[in-house]
């Protein structure tokens, strides 16, 4: 198989091959093989390499650690000597492992919160007079901040959920300036 293309599944083997002519030049060649979602560091995959081949193999505990999205990805060959050539560039989707459970985000975290401490003040409990969001005291005359953190964190919620399965930012939709005059 040659370099990544299409898609991978967290906790999936995968094996790739770069064949560059000056992997068998090189005195003492290198190559690598790194998986970047642009956020976190890399991941670095070192290559086997005979002849003018560099093997990568992407074990099923390295995949499982790759955040699930699109991914970008630079093959590098060294020559030893610092001589550093990026051979090849391009993307690959990571999906999410279907057997595993994923892992609650911030974003989701924090808007289970919001939406607790709004329906704590809606619940008209007897000696209730606040609730606090992050440090920060609300009440009935300040619910409306709360609602807007609330349909900041949903927004941001959908934004997670559809990079996470490949989609993209603000659900794909452009928006246009409309005037409410008649």
């Amino acid at each position: 198989m040659a370099l990544p293309s299409g898609q991978i599944t967290q906790g999936d083997s995968q094996e790739w091959t770069l064949t560059d002519s000056r992997l068998s030049t090189y005195t003492t060649p290198g190559a690598t093989l790194y998986l970047s979602d642009n956020i976190n560091a890399p991941t670095s995959l070192s290559g086997v390499i005979a002849a003018n081949v560099a093997t990568f193999t992407l074990t099923p505990a390295a995949s499982a650690a790759l955040p699930a999205g699109k991914l970008s990805w630079y093959a590098v060959v060294n020559d030893g000597s610092d001589a550093r050539v990026t051979v090849g560039s391009g993307s690959v989707q990571v999906l999410a492992d279907p057997s595993a459970t994923p892992a609650t985000s911030w974003v989701r975290t924090q808007l289970t919160a919001v939406e607790t401490a709004i329906s704590n003040l809606l619940s008209n409990a007897p000696g209730l007079q606040s609730v606090s969001y992050l440090g920060v005291s609300y009440t009935k005359d300040n619910i409306n901040d709360l609602y807007a953190i609330r349909n900041k964190l949903k927004a941001e919620l959908a934004d997670e959920t559809a990079l996470a399965t490949g989609g993209t930012r603000g659900g794909g939709f452009t928006f246009r300036p409309v005037s409410l005059k008649r």
